[in-house]
């Protein structure tokens, strides 16, 4: 049975929020959710990390030719791995993974990891809301994404994660 979180991230991919609005932010984003299994996790990093929706992750565009790559469309090597495995490998190990320099599948073209158009299934982020758990509706709503915005200072996007 897949598993499901609730990642809230910036749009700005270097923001991070004060201790007092996460705080409140941490408590807005529980009192959306009184099923949840567990309370909200936070964590912030010196660097831009890449924030997934794991399973839930399915496409991104390349931003030299435009097309899309679709993860579950991709051939798989010698030993089994596929581009999009290796590239999620290269940016989680990565101290910099923004500035990762990635060959695309689509063209040949290399581009940095941070050019790329990740869709709503990923976003580059130091810092990082999470609740694991959060009941029947894994999703956050406009409004509610608003809402978390405004406590935090800043624009903020939902990212529902998939673990099967």
């Amino acid at each position: 049975m897949a598993e499901f979180s609730i990642l809230v991230v910036p749009k700005d991919r270097n923001f991070v929020p004060e201790p007092d609005a996460v705080e409140a932010a941490a408590e807005l984003m529980e009192s959306f959710y009184p099923d949840r299994q567990h309370g909200v996790d936070e964590e912030d990093s010196e660097t831009p990390k890449l924030f997934t929706a794991r399973d839930g992750w399915e496409t991104l565009k390349c931003p030299e030719c435009g097309e899309s790559v679709e993860r579950w469309d991709l051939d798989e090597d010698d030993d089994g791995e596929t581009w999009w495995t290796l590239f999620e490998v290269q940016l989680e190990d990565s101290d910099d993974p923004v500035a990762e320099v990635v060959e695309m599948p689509c063209c040949g073209a290399e581009v940095k990891a941070g050019d790329l158009d990740l869709g709503d299934g990923a976003a580059f982020a130091r810092f990082v809301l999470t609740i694991r758990d959060p009941g029947d509706n894994p999703a956050l709503t406009p409004e509610q994404e608003d809402e978390l915005g405004r406590v935090l200072g800043c624009e903020v996007v939902g990212i529902v994660e998939v673990r099967s």
